[in-house]
């Protein structure tokens, strides 16, 4: 029955459904499809199971993205309330998670079907096995044998298992059970899970396995096809302390001999902020031991990786990118290879579905700790600006540009970082100019490219002039705020022989740079003002042909004299001439 819906709330009388044999007219054909994913039939078809009494739930919706807060905010409503995590992330993880999904979908016997044996190959099951109460027993154990405690939990308000039974079903039924596996990221290499089938109340006729890490990293996610092995003295004993099954091939190879081979089907999720199963990511993280000379291949496939592998792991990446960068300071092609993977995550920051920008935030005032990384990225975007032209260059130089604001996030806190320690060894002062010429030589050459009039430019110097007022208030962990203005004072005065669309953008810059917090001195915000009644003087006042470009630039021009209204003095009078103009 439908639902009503008041405030968040409703009341809904629960239709069950079971198997049926034969297809069903009326009512009882319209079942939902997602039955057929969690009860199987055979024919199918479903049919209504009837109840004496109706049964109905009560269902009340809440919106909160801490579900901890929420139950604290909520203690009558939400006392007792088990959560159950969702199966995968929504957006970026904020905290740790080490969560594993493992899903048992079903044991393919056939009727003249077999199981592997490592010694006679492979034997026969026999038709004296009716197989109609198959249960499965699970396990998750060290690669020295030893189970794992209490780290199996089949529902989220259940308590951990060690051995873990499934319910009964019949050859050729799935269970589609999936139960999910809290392992300690300490434990989860090397570990393993076996697996016993039994037709009760009978004792176990066949295991399986399947290891959790392989190749130096977790399973792949997806659908796995494991062996099983007859169970005996042989296949279930311990050798050493460790299961004989180990030396015994897990994963079915399926060949035109082995079509009546049982198996177990299996599938595997894996939600980890500790692990993943990229190996570009992990041979990034363990980078010292790459073979000589497989660094740069590994960095330039670092931009061919899923932001999700990224998101779960993102200190840890950006750890291992710092760290190469300041190892291989110095070297031209390290310091591209790490200042392109450093602009392609940074680029997931703007992702809606992530939400990273705190994250990033928290990692540069927190967790990096690299001062050496300051030239390195300068050195870098003042090569690309070299010659913003070239087409790979300048593709570049657009990239770079749109997350500039967080790379100069970085600049700033590793140059405070190297600073420091300058000052605690009583060394450093040609360091630092060295580091301030190359800041100089950027803001300088962000001047010479808003005056080269080459068309091919014109995206690239729209997105200084949107972006550049981001990056201002990084520079104040590097120098005084009066040249911080200075820098801002030069980039517009560049910009004065820009046209079209891009005149819109400047004066939207002078809007931010009136409203920037980080030069909010009266001195500096006085000289501010004084070159602001420079800078509108070409874009307002008295036009002969009024077009709507025209209108955009003077309804502009009026923005910024409100935004500099409240600190206005005597020149507030220079904007008078210019603004009756326009408006008469």
């Amino acid at each position: 029955t439908s639902p009503a819906t008041l405030n968040g709330e409703f009341e809904q009388e629960l239709i069950f459904w079971e198997p049926s044999m034969q297809h069903s007219e009326g009512p009882d054909s319209s079942w939902d499809q997602m039955v057929k994913e969690v009860l199987s039939s055979n024919s199918g078809e479903y049919k209504h199971y009837a109840f004496p009494n109706p049964v109905k739930v009560f269902v009340k919706s809440f919106m909160d993205t801490n579900y901890d807060e929420l139950i604290r905010k909520t203690p009558t409503l939400l006392q007792n309330i088990s959560p159950t995590r969702k199966i995968g992330f929504v957006g970026a993880p904020t905290k740790p998670r080490s969560d594993i999904y493992f899903t048992l979908t079903e044991a393919v016997i056939s009727r003249l079907g077999y199981l592997s044996h490592p010694k006679t190959g492979s034997v026969a099951i026999g038709s004296q096995q009716g197989l109609a109460n198959l249960q499965l027993t699970l396990e998750v154990r060290r690669q020295n044998g030893q189970r794992i405690e209490n780290c199996i939990y089949p529902s989220c308000n259940s308590q951990g298992h060690t051995a873990w039974r499934t319910t009964a079903c019949e050859r050729g039924e799935p269970w589609n059970l999936t139960i999910r596996m809290a392992i300690s990221p300490d434990d989860v290499p090397g570990s393993h899970i076996v697996m016993s089938i039994a037709d009760l109340p009978g004792f176990p006729f066949a295991l399986c396995w399947m290891p959790l890490w392989t190749d130096g990293a977790f399973i792949t996610d997806g659908s796995h096809c494991l062996t099983l092995y007859q169970y005996d003295e042989y296949t279930s004993s311990m050798i050493s302390g460790r299961g004989a099954y180990l030396g015994l091939p897990w994963q079915h190879q399926k060949r035109t001999d082995n079509a009546h081979l049982a198996v177990l089907k299996v599938q595997t999720y894996l939600c980890s902020t500790k692990y993943s199963q990229d190996p570009t990511i992990l041979g990034l993280l363990k980078w010292k031991n790459q073979p000589l000379g497989s660094l740069p291949g590994l960095l330039r496939r670092l931009t061919f990786v899923p932001e999700i592998e990224i998101v779960k792991l993102l200190p840890e990446v950006f750890d291992a990118l710092f760290d190469i960068l300041v190892d291989s300071a110095g070297s031209e092609e390290f310091e591209h290879l790490v200042f392109d993977d450093l602009v392609y995550v940074l680029q997931i920051v703007y992702d809606r579905r992530f939400k990273l920008s705190p994250l990033v935030d928290q990692y540069a005032e927190s967790r990096l700790k690299y001062p050496a990384a300051a030239a390195c990225i300068v050195r870098t975007f003042n090569r690309l600006l070299s010659n913003p032209t070239d087409p790979e260059s300048s593709q570049k130089l657009r990239s770079s540009l749109k997350v500039a604001s967080h790379l100069f996030k970085f600049v700033g806190v590793a140059w405070t970082q190297q600073e420091r320690l300058d000052r605690e060894g009583n060394r450093g002062s040609r360091r630092r100019n060295s580091f301030m010429n190359d800041i100089d030589t950027f803001f300088k050459s962000l001047d010479r490219l808003m005056t080269n009039s080459n068309a091919v430019l014109i995206g690239t110097k729209t997105l200084i002039v949107q972006h550049i007022h981001t990056w201002l208030p990084e520079l104040l962990a590097i120098m005084p705020p009066s040249d911080v203005l200075q820098i801002a004072i030069n980039f517009v005065d560049s910009c004065r022989h820009v046209k079209g669309k891009l005149i819109l953008y400047v004066l939207i810059l002078i809007i931010h740079l009136s409203q920037m917090d980080a030069i909010n001195f009266p001195e500096i915000k006085r000289t501010l003002r004084t070159h602001t009644i420079k800078w509108l003087l070409p874009y307002w006042g008295k036009e002969e042909v009024v077009t709507d470009q025209w209108k955009e630039q003077v309804r502009l021009c009026c923005s910024v004299v409100a935004a500099q209204l409240p600190e206005l003095g005597e020149e507030g009078s220079e904007y008078i001439p210019n603004s009756t103009r326009a408006s008469s």
